[in-house]
């Protein structure tokens, strides 16, 4: 189906009051689930892969999303005009008269056959392999034995995760009911939709470090207690707090949230918790933006800064930017989501597969704002499983107690940590 008339919005379910999912722009495309239709709010609402949207209002006087056939899109013969095959293009000329025959020449005589040269060695073909490259997931994605929605999954529930990564072959990639499928070393996972609506998986433009490369330091890094200009929450906005690398939620619950396979069990980025609604979110960099996104079932923003990718995740109300659009530190560019996560997870990470501390990258005077309200030397409630509040500490592990005193994660690396 096509939006329209105007751009279309995006919840999480069939309500004027469900989260909101983004926008279907006027104009494009997307693959949507006939059978889901449901009215409610005075809306015939419809499922597609990035949530639900009104087709119409039920009383008939709008209409947002409408029905296209595919063959106008992916039928080669309805894009270009090109004569079917067999098709015959009229002609008025009338055919030519048959020229009159020719008196045969007389045969020569043949010549004496000269011996055959010694055959050339074959000269050696060289052969250019294609170089893998490697994917993100942007949601869970289906493997599948063969590039098309006909093909089985390769096992019961065989799917990419969020946000890991794979190496695929480029050249691999073939279209089939309506998507571009690419093959990796699982299977057969849909790349994107032909028209670019729906992205599965993200090309990146770097192959991922190996287990055991360098990680830089902290004082490689660009900006380097200088990027940071203000604090993407007001702190005396900040009813809670959670530091990035061995805290305690880590420890206790990262595993039943995937940190053991995205970021190594460690907390890859700093929580500012508050329930109140409308609390706003700031760039606090100098970036421009890349896109909003739904990662699992929240939104996150992205933004670029440099060799930094900047993530905003469990927000609402995202503010619209173009593509490459400059941003300012002060910035607002969403709120956080009051519930179910009422908080905002901030994470930054560098060339794309180093998460860094964002601590590492803001002045004291941000630091100190940090540290001062949410002093990270508190002792845990006694009968806790930690000996500190924010970082786990136990008798067994003393190691990453402190804000600045933790490990570059390695996105997608091996288990470290108090639970390796």
């Amino acid at each position: 189906m096509r939006a329209a008339h105007s751009d279309v919005i995006i919840r999480d379910r069939p309500a004027l009051n469900g989260v909101d999912g983004g926008t279907i722009y006027e104009g494009s495309l997307v693959i949507v689930f006939p059978s889901t239709r449901t009215e409610a709010d005075g809306y015939v609402w419809v499922r597609h892969l990035r949530g639900w949207s009104p087709e119409r209002r039920i009383d008939g006087t709008q209409t947002f999303l409408i029905r296209v056939g595919l063959a106008a899109f992916f039928d080669r013969e309805a894009r270009t005009g090109t004569p079917k095959r067999g098709q015959l293009e009229s002609t008025d000329t009338k055919p030519e008269p048959e020229p009159e025959p020719q008196p045969e020449p007389e045969p020569e005589p043949e010549p004496e056959p000269e011996p055959e040269p010694e055959p050339e060695p074959e000269p050696e073909v060289e052969v250019t392999e294609t170089p893998a490259q490697s994917f993100r997931a942007m949601m869970r994605v289906r493997v599948r034995i063969g590039p098309g929605l006909n093909y089985p999954d390769v096992q019961p529930d065989s799917t990419v995760g969020l946000e890991h990564v794979i190496t695929a072959d480029p050249s691999s990639r073939v279209e089939a009911d309506g998507f571009v499928w690419i093959r990796h070393g699982r299977g057969w996972s849909a790349e994107r939709s032909i028209n670019g609506d729906i992205v599965f998986l993200q090309p990146i433009n770097q192959p991922p470090p190996p287990v055991d490369a360098g990680l830089p330091t902290r004082t490689d890094l660009p900006g380097y207690k200088a990027l940071i200009q203000r604090l993407p929450v007001n702190i005396e906005q900040t009813a809670m707090f959670q530091y990035f690398g061995n805290n305690v939620f880590a420890y206790t619950d990262g595993r039943n949230f995937n940190y053991d396979g995205y970021s190594q069990g460690l907390h890859g980025g700093l929580d500012f918790l508050n329930q109140a609604p409308g609390i706003p979110v700031y760039a606090g960099v100098e970036a421009t933006f890349i896109d909003v996104r739904r990662v699992s079932p929240n939104l996150s923003v992205w933004l670029k800064a440099g060799d930094y990718t900047l993530i905003y995740q469990h927000i609402t109300n995202p503010r619209r930017f173009n593509p490459g659009q400059r941003i300012t530190p002060d910035t607002i560019i969403a709120e956080i989501e009051p519930l179910p996560w009422y908080h905002l997870h901030f994470e930054i990470r560098y060339r794309e597969f180093t998460i860094v501390n964002p601590l590492l990258l803001m002045p004291d005077r941000l630091l100190n704002a940090i540290v001062n309200k949410f002093n990270p030397a508190t002792p845990a409630r006694q009968g806790s499983v930690s000996q500190l509040r924010y970082f786990y500490h136990s008798d067994q592990w003393k190691q990453w107690t402190k804000p600045l005193d933790q490990p570059m994660i390695q996105l997608g690396g091996p288990l470290i940590g108090p639970r390796a």
